[in-house]
């Protein structure tokens, strides 16, 4: 369900559903943000396993915010055209593939190239929770909305290096965890200990 001006015009009063959604978004942005983040608190020990230069570090971290902030556009073309259930579902599998695939990376390029598809996977998240504030709250409710999707870019950096701490304790050997966390933050797990 999405209110739009009909509804509003007819005074049909909106469900409580919506800050389900609302909750739904924040847990899903918590996550997003803090997979961004995870790169700061790994990298120290990824550039050891990898031996890369500062450049090459720096190289790592940017390409993800290129491609986040070069997808924007036609993501807000392909919610647009798609909807935002579609696109934003897609983004979600996109990026857990995507940060899958860097706890295989071997090699410092598949790790960039790791990056570069996590950042084309996560662009049009903020998107679609843009939209979805627009289409399910009310005129008087989109402030909360968007302060409670504001909240969530913030929380997730936060919980990134608790998140690697828990993710640590272990046997010291690599591991493959199902959290959307799992993108550098698991590749050394005795490292952080």
């Amino acid at each position: 369900m999405s209110l739009n001006i009909e509804q509003a015009a007819s005074g049909v009063k909106p469900t409580h559903h919506r800050w389900w959604v609302a909750f739904l978004f924040f847990l899903i942005y918590t996550i997003a943000a803090a997979d961004r983040a995870n790169l700061g608190v790994a990298l120290p020990f990824i550039r050891k396993e990898f031996t890369m230069t500062n450049a090459e570090a720096g190289a790592l971290v940017s390409l993800f915010l290129l491609a986040y902030a070069f997808i924007q556009i036609p993501s807000a073309w392909l919610i647009t055209r798609f909807g935002v259930r579609k696109v934003f579902t897609s983004s979600m599998v996109l990026t857990s593939i995507a940060t899958a695939l860097t706890g295989f990376a071997g090699s410092i390029v598949q790790l960039k190239l790791c990056r570069v598809l996590l950042g084309i996977a996560e662009g049009p998240l903020p998107i679609g929770v843009t939209s979805t504030i627009n289409n399910w709250f009310p005129s008087k409710e989109k402030g909360i909305a968007s302060g409670i999707f504001l909240s969530s870019i913030k929380l997730g950096p936060v919980i990134t290096p608790m998140v690697r701490l828990l993710s640590c304790i272990g046997d010291g050997k690599r591991f493959f965890c199902s959290l959307p966390f799992r993108d550098c933050s698991c590749r050394l797990c005795g490292s952080c200990l």
